[in-house]
């Protein structure tokens, strides 16, 4: 909820302090400017507390939905609106649509493509970002179980009767929509499938 950042970063400190083995460094990668998490998350964290590193600040990317998809979609540029349109016309014609599972059986049945979906993508990358290994397999199961139904966990993806050729994870809290892992297949890279997901 908002306004409870201070006790939540506190709780993360606490149980981060009990870690086994006890971490001796902590990074926070990708917080926005200014962001108070390092110093919320080591008031938490009883002495000794160890060296917070936050390597990556940025003005952090985000988009208001006040006037809805429509209104938000036409505040952006002709080109981008022009792009998505025809990417979305072209992976329709081709039988895909996009959807959102929030329940935990939808999300359950698409973690193996969305974990095959983001494993290739990190692949290309040269093995760059973190695995989606069977450990955090069992914690996005785990978390769909918890919060089915509820919005606070989705899956978006571009996908036909069985074919998934993009997967996003989105998480939510405190009125915030937050885009984390995402892969798409290559083989249909021309239809830009990972962009129309994510928009």
């Amino acid at each position: 909820a908002p306004g409870r950042e201070e006790e939540i970063a506190a709780a993360v400190g606490l149980a981060l302090a009990h870690a086994v083995p006890t971490p001796d460094i902590v990074l926070l990668d990708s917080l926005p400017q200014g962001s108070l998490w390092p110093t919320f998350i080591g008031r938490g964290w009883p002495r000794p507390r160890p060296t917070l590193v936050s390597p990556h600040t940025f003005p952090w990317p985000h988009v208001h939905l006040e006037e809805g998809f429509e209104g938000w979609l036409q505040g952006r540029s002709h080109d981008f609106r022009k792009n998505f349109r025809y990417y979305n016309r072209k992976l329709i014609a081709e039988g895909f649509k996009h959807l959102v599972s929030v329940d935990a059986q939808d999300i359950s049945e698409r973690l193996p493509d969305f974990r095959r979906l983001y494993e290739a993508r990190r692949a290309g990358r040269h093995g760059a970002g973190p695995a989606f290994d069977e450990t955090f397999m069992a914690i996005v199961a785990e978390a769909a179980r918890k919060l089915s139904g509820t919005g606070r966990l989705r899956l978006a993806t571009i996908e036909r009767p069985g074919e998934v050729i993009a997967a996003l994870l989105i998480v939510s809290a405190g009125g915030h929509a937050s885009a984390w892992y995402m892969g798409f297949d290559d083989a249909w890279a021309r239809l830009s499938p990972s962009f129309v997901c994510l928009v």
